[in-house]
């Protein structure tokens, strides 16, 4: 199931042990490439997105929660930047696309760009920078794969 090498996270100072137990981790951004704990940030759409996840029921962490101290990114521009959502189950799918299509709606009105790295639990990795209509249907259809999908 962990698809980060928990080698990284334990040489950067992050336990790797504290993802236990959530569906949905909002990681910061570059924490993937990160080299030292000083060089994590994460922007402030991140931790809106944890609490939206949460709200609707998630079991969700966001650096907070995994002790883990981010300087925060702040960028002049209308865009929105998640981070690195990381889906630890296949459960949480559906409700993360739900819940972030209801968002993504809003979003699209405003005409801002989306900015987000996905993880799904069988390892899929997907960066998307782009419109929030165009990320929704992308997330409709892989949840709706999934579904389908045999156990």
């Amino acid at each position: 199931m962990n698809i980060f090498d928990t080698n990284k996270f334990n040489k950067i100072g992050i336990d790797p042990s504290k993802f236990d137990g959530y569906q949905i981790l909002c990681l910061p951004e570059n924490i993937e490439y990160a080299t030292t704990k000083d060089e994590i940030f994460e922007a402030g759409h991140t931790v809106i997105l944890s609490k939206l996840l949460k709200s609707g029921g998630v079991k969700c962490a966001n650096s907070f929660d995994l002790g883990i101290e981010s300087k925060i990114k702040i960028r002049q521009s209308s865009d929105y930047w998640l981070g690195l959502v990381w889906i630890m189950e296949n459960v949480a799918l559906p409700i993360f696309v739900r819940l972030i299509s209801e968002k993504l709606i809003s979003w699209k009105k405003e005409k801002s760009d989306i900015h987000i790295t996905l993880r799904l639990p069988e390892g899929t990795y997907l960066k998307y920078d782009g419109d929030p209509e165009t990320l929704r249907q992308l997330l409709t259809g892989i949840s709706a794969t999934r579904e389908n999908e045999v156990p």
